[in-house]
């Protein structure tokens, strides 16, 4: 777990070791490139994070999308990530780690297929959940089969060079999606998983050695439909509300259909003998809090990252390329401020470091919220990479806090509670942040020129086609309206850092560290 604090990313950091029952085996050789697989693997699952955030301005434009359309590319991914991640560890148990491992492989690739090849925006919508399972039944196996492969004194070294493959992928994203992008179109954002996918399933197939787990391993099938037909129906509530009007019957009737499910799901979990995600560990006021300190990073990381590319898009007018080029900043500090973290809270102790995570986050999104109708992409690259060290400190810090509090017996637990903290706040982040940012552009682009084009890729490509005598001044104003509308969302942002995250420091700050 150490190593990974020290080298986390958001794919990679979402497990915890867990030995495995098979004795590590095979040669030197053939466990290196086992490893390999894995790795490249946790790179391109790392990369989507960012390459399709730098891809939004194009969609939107492209295929017409609404801002929650684009909402819905990032969290139908999301909500099958986390609705699925725990079910597909268990399934590796169950059917055997390599036949899930690459079985997610092969569902990834073929989502990137259909994603590359979408005529319109519902077909992107379906191949990113398709994206999504395939992520979702890769990332614990992956972990899984590391830990069958590699003995304990060599396990830590494996695990920081997955760790680090992950790392190295949420750097590339945004330089590769920018180059992509420029020089081709955004459906190859996607394409190129495909060939690396099918090169890597093929020696996956001859490397990977079958690592058994618990073949007895019982599967909390409802648990999964449950969680995510709750999470999609309320979710989706929150995405369409300023479309439909928050006061829609049908809105708030989904709303509350969601809540519902959410609310059969927690009880059948408490009461199944093989639960999916065990909530007595959330007795624990320090698990509590650094779970709710992972799930503020995660509305706090791709709520910016949903945010920022439409931004520069818009407001700065900056080409594909130059967004992913302004994107590199943030997550090198990201990268290295992750190894640090560990240091640091040996020096300060792990919760308090975890509280100046957070600390960072609410100034990076308070530095977009003031600055934002200054119209410099210097800030805005000052502002996510401030952000960027308060990921670095939370991400890794916040599965230790959670591995160290609880008693040796439920250290298991610890990675479900790490896992879907993380992508629930992945999923309500953008879900959130993009409500608000839909419902006051859509107010303001009204004001402007009474319509109301759904996002501001929409509106400057309906302002293109006015006369010229017009043109210029529409687009303008449909410019200031995303810059106000774009401001009040950072300033909701820093709202939901400040109440959730002091939440969670005074969770953790009822933690002994120093107690057994």
């Amino acid at each position: 777990m150490h190593i990974l604090g020290t080298h986390a990313h958001p794919a990679a950091a979402t497990a915890v070791a867990v030995p495995s029952p098979s004795e590590p085996g095979g040669s030197r050789s053939s466990k290196a490139a086992a490893l390999v697989v894995i790795a490249i693997a946790g790179f391109f699952v790392a990369t989507d994070i960012t390459i399709t955030n730098v891809a939004l301005p194009s969609i939107g434009t492209e295929l017409g999308a609404s801002t929650s359309a684009l909402q819905w590319v990032m969290d139908a991914y999301n909500i099958a990530l986390a609705g699925l991640l725990l079910l597909g560890g268990a399934l590796g148990e169950r059917f055997g780690r390599k036949l899930v491992f690459l079985s997610g492989l092969s569902a990834f690739g073929i989502g990137s297929l259909l994603a590359g090849l979408s005529p319109n925006i519902g077909t992107l919508i379906g191949a990113r959940v398709v994206m999504g399972i395939g992520a979702a039944m890769l990332l614990t196996p992956a972990l899984s089969l590391i830990s069958g492969l590699f003995a304990p004194a060599e396990r830590a070294k494996a695990i920081g060079a997955w760790a680090t493959a992950g790392a190295a992928g949420l750097a590339a994203g945004p330089i590769l999606g920018g180059t992509l992008i420029q020089f081709l179109d955004w459906h190859w954002i996607f394409l190129v998983n495909v060939p690396f996918m099918a090169v890597v399933v093929l020696i996956g197939i001859r490397t990977i050695p079958d690592v058994r787990g618990n073949a007895q391993e019982k599967l909390d099938i409802p648990g999964a439909v449950l969680s995510v037909i709750g999470f999609t129906m309320l979710l989706g509530a929150i995405i369409e509300a300023p479309r439909y009007g928050w006061t829609n019957p049908i809105v708030l009737a989904v709303g509350a259909v969601g809540l519902l499910v959410l609310a059969l799901f927690a009880l059948w979990e408490m009461h199944t003998p093989s639960p999916m995600f065990h909530f007595d560990v959330l007795r624990y006021p320090a698990v509590a809090g650094a779970a709710l300190a992972l799930f503020v990073t995660y509305v706090s990381f791709t709520g910016t990252l949903f945010l920022v590319p439409q931004h520069l898009d818009a407001i700065e007018r900056l080409d594909a390329l130059s967004v992913g080029l302004a994107l590199i900043p943030f997550a090198l500090v990201f990268w290295l401020t992750s190894r640090l973290s560990p240091k640091l809270a040996k020096r300060w102790g792990t919760a308090r470091a975890l509280d100046v995570g957070l600390l960072f986050m609410l100034a990076g999104f308070l530095i977009l919220a003031i600055t934002s109708t200054q119209r410099s992409v210097g800030l805005v690259i000052l502002a996510t990479c401030v952000s960027g060290v308060g990921w670095g400190f939370s991400v890794p810090l916040g599965s230790v806090v959670i591995l160290n509090a609880l008693p040796e017996n439920l250290t298991g637990t610890a990675s479900g509670t790490s896992m879907l903290s993380r992508f629930l706040g992945a999923s309500f982040g953008v879900a959130i942040l993009g409500t608000v940012l839909s419902s006051t552009f859509s107010g303001r682009e009204q004001a402007v020129n009474g319509a109301d084009s759904g996002s501001v890729q929409s509106a400057l490509a309906a302002a293109a086609s006015e006369p010229a005598s017009q043109r210029e001044s529409i687009e303008s104003g449909i410019r200031s309206a995303f810059e106000l509308a774009a401001a009040e969302t950072y300033f909701a942002g820093a709202a939901i850092v400040f109440i959730l995250g002091l939440l969670a420091a005074v969770l953790m700050s009822r933690w002994n560290e120093q107690s057994p």
